[in-house]
């Protein structure tokens, strides 16, 4: 309902000339996934993929990055097609406003867990929502297919992302974080609820790692 308010107030020209379009996924859909953010977000982009888009950039809809930064990662994306860009807040150059001690803590943590656990090398910042991927990357990656059927070995938390970063990894696509901007805002929906689910999806990430090396084991750093 938010945002169908606005972009009925702010993009109702956008909207109704087609250039900006609304995908959802049923809620029926949502609690069957266990999916606070990435059902949805995933859906997107294989839906921005079936209508010719070559690059996708994924956003937070607390617009905490904002959107017109996009052009710093479709610039990493421009020069290297396999490459993900990871807008990051810990690399040198970014430049982070308002966040709180704690949430500093907790996302720490949690990127801490996700190196150690889940093949995703040395990216610092892997909860920032800002994130960009060629077509190619996604064509590979994403837990969602043309039919709209979802990969049930794929966890659709707010630790979601991290599923794609690995797959990526494994795959032989490049992770390079982008420093951006990004100021906290008071409509974020992550709650202490979400943090404990997320330590616990990557935990269950672990042996789907296994599986999915093994069914695109003729992929695998390629």
């Amino acid at each position: 309902d938010m945002a169908w308010e606005i972009i009925l107030k702010e993009y109702l020209d956008d909207f109704t000339s087609g250039r900006i379009r609304i995908y959802e996924i049923t809620q029926e859909q949502k609690l069957k996934l266990g999916s606070i953010r990435t059902g949805a977000t995933t859906y997107g982009a294989r839906q921005a993929l079936k209508q010719g888009a070559d690059f996708v950039v994924i956003t937070d809809g607390d617009v905490s990055s904002h959107v017109g930064q996009e052009g710093l990662l479709l610039e990493a994306l421009l020069l290297n097609q396999k490459t993900v860009a990871v807008g990051s807040r810990r690399t040198r150059g970014a430049i982070v406003r308002g966040k709180k001690l704690i949430r500093h803590i907790t996302s720490l943590g949690f990127n801490i867990l996700s190196r150690i656990a889940l093949p995703i090398g040395s990216i610092r910042d892997t909860q920032c929502g800002f994130k960009g991927y060629s077509r190619e990357v996604l064509e590979q990656i994403l837990p969602v297919n043309e039919q709209g059927q979802f990969d049930s070995e794929f966890v659709y938390n707010f630790a979601g992302e991290v599923n794609l970063l690995w797959r990526a990894k494994l795959l032989g696509y490049q992770l390079k974080e982008i420093p951006i901007a990004w100021f906290d805002t008071l409509t974020t929906t992550v709650r202490r609820r979400d943090v404990i689910n997320m330590a616990r999806g990557v935990l269950k990430q672990r042996p789907y790692v296994r599986r999915w090396k093994k069914r695109n084991y003729a992929n695998i750093g390629v």
